[in-house]
């Protein structure tokens, strides 16, 4: 049997990463918030501009997610 005060700080540990993880998820949404708000605002001033992908969406490779940004920034069609 594992010695109780390994066992503790292993879950103590553990707990500290989830929360981190937790916080950092927080984070990059509300980056992606502000992000979105300069892209919206960006486009006010310019609309030609095509501001570069910074992360690739889930389940997309990289040809297909600047695909997608030229037609969202369209305002077109599926990708």
């Amino acid at each position: 049997m594992a010695e109780s005060h390994v066992v503790t700080a292993l879950v103590t540990k553990r707990a500290e990463m989830a929360g981190l993880i937790e916080h950092h998820r927080k984070e990059m949404g509300r980056l992606a918030v502000d992000l979105a708000h300069l892209d919206a605002t960006l486009k006010l001033f310019s609309p030609e501009i095509l501001p570069p992908i910074m992360f690739r969406p889930p389940g997309r490779t990289w040809g297909q997610a600047v695909r997608w940004q030229r037609v969202s920034r369209a305002g077109g069609g599926r990708v």
